[in-house]
């Protein structure tokens, strides 16, 4: 089974909207919703691992609820900044 990995961790400091940009709305939906769309509507993927940052896991737990997405997910907590995310990290906390 093939794995995709999202990785949602950002805080959007540099965007300058004063809301995540992942929960930044574009056609009625967030961002990261539309992301999240396009990895459960994938066939190959059966799995999707959303890295987040801490404190953001019920965000995406309700994101899940809101939307139905239908493909087995699990949110794990990420590194503290951009570098420190890396497959390794989310493996050893997904297993």
């Amino acid at each position: 089974m093939n794995a995709a990995i999202l990785v949602a961790a950002g805080k959007g400091i540099r965007i300058g909207a004063g809301v995540d940009k992942l929960f930044l709305k574009v056609a009625g939906r967030t961002v990261v919703a539309h992301t999240w769309q396009r990895f459960d509507d994938t066939q190959c993927i059966g799995e999707i691992i959303l890295v987040v940052r801490g404190g953001m896991e019920k965000d995406f737990l309700e994101l899940a609820a809101k939307f139905h997405f239908q493909k087995p997910f699990r949110v794990v907590v990420g590194g503290t900044e951009r570098h420190r995310i890396r497959s390794g990290t989310v493996w050893r906390r997904c297993r």
